[in-house]
């Protein structure tokens, strides 16, 4: 598999899931006392992957043409 269709698999993964969680947000079921719990839940990690989509489209390490290689990965996890 190429890059480019890793890449396109990849978002179509991300794709289906997302609108699966969109889907399952959308109508769950009634879980008694902590049902306003729950749904404030779900409702914050759904604030949680917007913030992160919003912050990796901006990082380098999500939007670089290529991907380093290991000796690249190495040298900068010893400058750390």
């Amino acid at each position: 598999m190429s890059l480019k269709e890793a890449c396109l698999e990849d978002l179509r993964l991300h794709n289906e899931d997302l609108k699966e969680f969109v889907e399952l947000q959308a109508s769950l079921p009634d879980f008694g006392i902590w049902h306003d719990a729950v749904v404030n839940w779900v409702h914050y990690m759904s604030m949680v992957l917007s913030g992160w989509k919003n912050i990796s489209t901006k990082l380098d390490r999500y939007n670089a043409m290529e991907f380093p290689n290991a000796a690249e990965l190495k040298k900068k996890l010893n400058q750390i």
